[in-house]
């Protein structure tokens, strides 16, 4: 179990460093944290020594982190898509202006 922990620790502490850096291997390093609280699950705990109690507040405040990150970067994705989106609407509404500001040269030639 002991392992197991450290493992987690450290991949907790990688995921949110990526995520910091916005880096696309976040993704991986959230599988394979998700993994290993999956396997820990499983372990028969052993009594709570304060080694341990601290190694996995550590762990889930690492995770708090990183969900804390995720929340801030999907905000500003959803904010670049509306802004993408109102940017998208001007260009088509110029378009459709274009369009009809050609009609009306071809009537008059």
């Amino acid at each position: 179990m002991g392992l197991l922990l450290v493992a987690l620790e450290e991949c907790s502490q990688s995921l949110g460093d990526s995520l910091a850096r916005q880096d696309p291997t976040y993704l991986e390093h959230l599988e394979r944290r998700g993994e290993l609280i999956r396997r820990l699950s499983r372990c028969r705990v052993p009594a709570a020594t304060d080694g341990l109690r601290k190694r996995l507040e550590h762990c889930r405040s690492l995770g708090e982190q990183a969900r804390a990150v995720a929340a801030h970067m999907r905000e500003s994705a959803g904010r670049d898509l509306a802004a993408a989106q109102q940017e998208r609407r001007v260009a088509d509404g110029l378009r459709a202006l274009g369009g009809l500001q050609n009609a009306r040269l071809d009537v008059k030639a």
